[in-house]
């Protein structure tokens, strides 16, 4: 019995006193559990429903940061919403605020509805669609001027 550690009395309705001959071992735990007759004097006897309350309290803390951190888990991800919501992402902002590629700097697009041209005046802002800017899927896309002053690309699906 020298490498006994743990003594499981919980449940049996005991009374009386631990014998001496089992607190004198250093390192036995006793488990006294369920027998609120039986008393311990020592620090290993361990006992839920004792006086002392250790394993009552040793409880409480792991459900209390399980709590904690779901709590601060929660309110940090509404903080992001709220930031996420304030602060649109670059990709919808707007391309007038990028500079071209090369360096230049250009005052902001004008910004029109859906405008419908005629044939004959696509024809004249593209020169007889003399300048070809490229190929797509879904046409052929051409360089123009409206009014000889706005660049504009065409396409023609």
């Amino acid at each position: 019995m020298k490498s006994l550690l743990v003594i499981n009395l919980s449940g049996n309705n005991l009374s009386g006193l631990v014998p001496q001959k089992l607190l004198e071992k250093k390192m036995l735990k006793l488990n006294i559990e369920g027998n609120p007759k039986l008393h311990c004097t020592v620090e290993s006897c361990v006992n839920k429903d004792g006086e002392d309350g250790r394993q009552k309290k040793s409880m409480k803390i792991p459900i209390v940061a399980s709590f904690a951190s779901v709590v601060a888990l929660i309110v940090a991800l509404i903080i992001f919403c709220v930031i996420r919501k304030k602060n649109p992402s670059n990709d919808e902002a707007p391309t007038s605020c990028m500079l071209p590629s090369d360096g230049r700097s250009f005052e902001p697009t004008i910004v029109t509805k859906n405008k419908n041209f005629t044939y004959a005046e696509v024809i004249t802002m593209t020169n007889n669609f003399q300048k070809i800017l490229g190929k797509g899927r879904f046409g052929i896309v051409y360089y123009g001027s409206v009014n000889g002053t706005e660049k504009v690309a065409v396409k023609m699906c």
